[in-house]
């Protein structure tokens, strides 16, 4: 019985640790509200979860705030270079629809699509990146397409972990409703901190 209530039991770990998610989850969408600050917060969820997975004391409100401000222009800057690109893709997309020749209009949506899956492989590992090194904007975005395509293994499991809110939103109303409710909770969180165990492996090549 006392080894049930002691601090080092798995259950009181496992409840800890879900306890720290549920708390970076909240303080990802409040510091993400102004949407602007979207790649700030992202980097600073990472630069929690990073340590995490490793096992490094971490706090989560106070590393999470500090990794915030450290990180703010250089992540800033790169979410807005992608939220352009993603702009300019969905201008792209428009004008593939509006060819009256099918299989021109089908050949670009499929150039299209592939760019946009591009652009979200990059930006699934350029923030961790901007988290764990110190780069110009430059090198933040090169170095994330050269990493995603060096560790294809590992960039399918990040792929996969990181379009399951699509995939809720393109497979019906319950299912995203499902996946709403877990995702203000603590599935931004929880995605990192899985994603986390996976970077640390990669990013352990170039330390």
């Amino acid at each position: 019985m006392k080894q049930f209530f002691s601090m080092d039991n798995k259950f009181f770990g496992i409840m800890t640790r879900i306890a720290d998610l549920l708390i970076l989850n909240f303080l990802f969408l409040i510091c993400s509200m102004p949407l602007i600050t979207v790649g700030a917060s992202f980097t600073a969820l990472y630069s929690v979860t990073l340590k995490m997975s490793t096992n490094d004391e971490t706090y989560m409100f106070k590393g999470f705030m500090k990794a915030f401000k450290e990180n703010f222009k250089a992540s800033t800057i790169v979410w807005l270079i992608f939220i352009a690109i993603g702009l300019v893709l969905s201008v792209d997309f428009f004008f593939a629809n509006l060819f009256s020749n099918l299989k021109i209009s089908s050949i670009l949506r499929v150039i299209f699509t592939g760019l946009v899956i591009i652009a979200f492989i990059m930006i699934s590992y350029v923030f961790p990146l901007v988290a764990q090194f110190y780069n110009t904007t430059f090198n933040y975005i090169k170095n994330s397409f050269l990493m995603a395509i060096c560790h294809l293994p590992q960039t399918l499991g990040i792929f996969i972990i990181n379009t399951f809110p699509i995939i809720c939103f393109l497979v019906g109303s319950y299912l995203l409703a499902l996946g709403t409710v877990f995702y203000l909770f603590i599935g931004f969180s929880l995605s990192a901190f899985i994603n986390s165990f996976i970077f640390n492996k990669v990013f352990a090549n170039y330390k």
